[in-house]
């Protein structure tokens, strides 16, 4: 089946305007994913950089989504502003626990030089906020760097987030959606509890509901 989302549904004019997260209502499958693709495409020919990610926690752990987003950026961050890897190195070594092999901490905490026995799985409610927000630091440092115009980041799966990858959504668009003229676009199931999955965002939120997705499932 021949399926469209036209941007003629979304406010996405002017984007450094719009200030909302954009949150698609269908159900989960191809069709569904292609179509947020559409729709980035059509945000890349008007000069936006596009990410298209995954949030499902089942699949891909806690960070699933921030880990393709930051995996994405992260060659060119270290090709053009290496010492943006020096100054976030703890935090990009949390959500990309490969990246220890090659990157050293410089100021690991208590936890990370303790036996392995005496170490804990948890982390304390500070340290996950400084890791969220020393990403978007570090987001926002790259986005001046790399004098980009628009990001426009699509969220398929998002009511199978992590918690702290909600947390993070939420807070890059409070602090910093103006200033990366962000668009926001999370897909999730029509059944999924709102009130939960995008309870956290301050934004005004648009609700998009294309006939042809939510007619029919791809599961």
């Amino acid at each position: 089946m021949d399926l469209t989302l036209d941007l003629s549904s979304i406010p996405t004019s002017p984007l450094q305007e719009m200030n909302k997260v954009v949150v698609l209502e269908a159900e989960s499958g191809e069709s569904r994913r292609n179509c947020l693709q559409q729709w980035l495409n059509q945000a890349e020919d008007r000069g936006a950089t596009t990410w298209l990610l995954n949030c499902d926690h089942n699949e891909d752990g806690p960070w699933a989504g921030l880990k393709d987003l930051l995996t994405d950026i992260l060659p060119q961050v270290q090709a053009q502003a290496a010492d943006l890897i020096i100054k976030h190195n703890y935090e990009l070594t949390r959500v990309l626990p490969a990246l220890r092999r090659t990157i050293s901490v410089r100021y690991p905490s208590l936890t990370d030089i303790a036996a392995q026995k005496e170490q804990i799985r948890n982390y304390p409610a500070d340290r996950a906020f400084r890791i969220i927000h020393g990403i978007i630091d570090l987001l926002t440092a790259w986005f001046e760097r790399s004098q980009n115009s628009q990001w426009v980041i699509a969220c398929d799966r998002y009511d199978f987030s992590g918690g702290l990858v909600r947390i993070f959504f939420a807070e890059l668009m409070r602090r910093r959606s103006q200033q990366l003229n962000l668009t926001l676009l999370v897909a999730i199931a029509p059944e999924a509890n709102h009130k939960d999955v995008i309870g956290k965002f301050q934004q005004p939120v648009f609700r998009a509901h294309p006939p042809q997705l939510t007619s029919q499932s791809d599961n």
